[in-house]
C-alpha cells in the first residue's frame, strides 16, 4: 500500500542542492539516502544503479499516468540489469495538492485551474499531477494515482490554501 507524504516546496533546485551541501557537511559526508529526480531514460538508468529513493513527477518527459507507469517499468528493468532488488529502492511520485474543507470549494478551485489552463493553452493542470479536493478526496486521489503508476509513495507538495 502506498503512503501519503507531505513535502515542502523545494528551496533550491536539484543542481543547487547537488553542489551546496548543508552547513557543516561536505559532499563526501553523506549520511542520508541518495535521492534522484530523473527527467530522462538515461537518468533512470543512473538512478537504478545509485539511488535509494527515486522521485518521479509529471513533466515533459512523463506528461501523464501511462508515461509515468512506463518510467516505473523502465526503472524495474534497469534495477534488474544492475542486480538490485526493487525493494532496495523507494519509488515516489511528487504531485501538487490543494486541500480545501468544502467539496463545493474544491469543485470551484478545480474549475478555476481548468479555465486558467485553457486560457494558457496547456494540458489541464489537474490532469497532469495537481490534486484538488477535501482531505478525503485528495487521499483517495493519491491512492488511485499510486496504484495506477506503481509507486511506493505519493509526496504531496501544497500549492496553496484555498
Amino acid at each position: 500500500m502506498s503512503s501519503l507524504v507531505l513535502d515542502r516546496a523545494p528551496l533550491l533546485d536539484s543542481a543547487d542542492r547537488a553542489t551546496q551541501p548543508p552547513a557543516g557537511r561536505t559532499t563526501a559526508d553523506r549520511s542520508g539516502p541518495v535521492t534522484f529526480r530523473p527527467h530522462s531514460a538515461t537518468a533512470i538508468a543512473l538512478a537504478a544503479a545509485r539511488a535509494d529513493v527515486v522521485r518521479l513527477e509529471f513533466s515533459a518527459a512523463w506528461p501523464d499516468v501511462p508515461a509515468l507507469r512506463q518510467a516505473v517499468a523502465l526503472l524495474d528493468e534497469e534495477l534488474a540489469a544492475v542486480g538490485r532488488r526493487r525493494a532496495e529502492v523507494r519509488v515516489e511520485l511528487a504531485v501538487e495538492a490543494v486541500v480545501v474543507a468544502d467539496p463545493r470549494v474544491a469543485a470551484a478551485t478545480r474549475t478555476r485551474f481548468e479555465m486558467l489552463d485553457a486560457l494558457a493553452g496547456v494540458a489541464p493542470h489537474v490532469g497532469r499531477g495537481s490534486l484538488v479536493g477535501t482531505l478525503d478526496q485528495v487521499r483517495a486521489q493519491v491512492e488511485r494515482l499510486a496504484q495506477q503508476v506503481g509507486v511506493d509513495a505519493v509526496v504531496t507538495v501544497p500549492l496553496a490554501a484555498a
